[in-house]
């Protein structure tokens, strides 16, 4: 919250001349908030998990050697030599049913960021309503510094002539 506080405010005085509209204000803590970029990676992230879950794994070579002389390359001079491909298959339900967990993985991960989006968003509008009321607070203060000024000079002439 104090990040979009701050990043408000800023743009605020950066476009003090020109006026801060409330889109702008959005625009700019939807750019900037690091929890909703962080929540559109994780977005992505879940997105291809998927593809990836309903993916057998990759296959496995494995090289056994024994009786190997100390002289001699280990790959070439080993009296047993065997080599192995192997791959786990798992049924194609269990597959099935990984990809479909994923998928509703990805999609709490697309509802989390709606809320982190909505979340991000409301606070811009209350941070940019608060900055609103605060330059109002400012014009109102810098009216009523001139009322008090006028007051003062009107005091001060009324006091020089002696009518006071």
């Amino acid at each position: 919250m104090q990040f979009v506080v701050i990043v408000l405010l800023a743009a605020s005085l950066a476009a003090k001349a020109q006026g801060l509209s409330l889109p702008q204000a959005l625009d700019e803590a939807a750019r900037s908030n690091p929890e909703l970029t962080v929540a559109a990676q994780a977005l992505e992230a879940a997105r291809k998990r998927p593809i990836q879950e309903a993916t057998p794994e990759s296959p496995r070579v494995d090289i056994e050697r024994m009786y190997s002389p100390r002289a001699t390359v280990p790959w070439t001079g080993a009296e047993e030599r065997s080599w192995s491909v192997t791959q786990d298959l798992p049924l194609p339900s269990t597959l099935v049913l990984r990809a479909r967990a994923a998928r509703q993985s990805a999609e709490a991960a697309e509802q989390r960021f709606k809320a982190k989006r909505l979340e991000v968003a409301a606070m811009a509008r209350s941070s940019y309503a608060s900055l609103w009321l605060i330059q109002r607070s400012l014009e109102i203060l810098e009216e009523n510094l001139g009322l008090m000024r006028r007051f003062s000079r009107v005091a001060e002439s009324k006091y020089s002539a002696g009518s006071a």
